[in-house]
């Protein structure tokens, strides 16, 4: 069975203050096919938040709670463990260097992470690859692999948490059972 997909991959997701449209970057995470991932938590920036990040009790402009309570971000570890949005993204752009990213969430991750790069005055060009190109190319191959059971395994294995690496952890799990190498 031949792979087409890039030998250089690498599995990308954001977490977000919330899924409204004035919604910003809270973390982002990746994790390659060999199981090297990484994540930042990242600080915001009082022009995405519309008030001084350092007011934890204030209402920020895009934050939801229930964004909160689905990944487990607060306010607090946002501004006592997350990044300036220049390390948070220097950081993220030094590991995955040249792979080819794959989310499962393209149009979200990709808004999110072009928020990160304005903050951080970074103007690379990032282009995401829809996660289900893997799947397409995966049933193209002869005797293709089960997709359902690999999704199945990931689940139990390394399931979803709604933590970037995490995430992305799953995304490479699936990766390696259906894409040999």
């Amino acid at each position: 069975m031949t792979n087409s997909i890039s030998p250089h991959v690498c599995f990308v997701d954001l977490e977000a203050s919330s899924a409204a449209s004035d919604s910003w970057p809270t973390e982002i995470g990746w994790a390659f096919p060999n199981g090297l991932s990484g994540s930042c938590l990242i600080k915001p920036q009082k022009e995405w938040i519309g008030c001084d990040p350092f007011d934890t009790q204030a209402d920020w402009v895009g934050w939801s709670i229930e964004a909160e309570k689905l990944t487990c971000i607060s306010k607090d570890m946002l501004m006592n463990e997350g990044l300036e949005p220049c390390k948070a993204a220097d950081v993220f752009l030094k590991a995955v260097k040249d792979a080819k990213l794959y989310t499962d969430a393209p149009e979200f991750d990709l808004r999110w992470l072009q928020i990160l790069l304005d903050a951080a005055q970074i103007n690379n060009v990032i282009e995401f690859h829809h996660f289900e190109d893997i799947y397409a190319n995966a049933v193209q191959q002869e005797n293709h692999p089960n997709l359902s059971e690999a999704i199945y395994l990931a689940e139990q294995n390394c399931p979803k948490t709604h933590r970037a690496e995490q995430d992305a952890k799953h995304l490479a799990f699936i990766y390696n059972k259906i894409m040999p190498e």
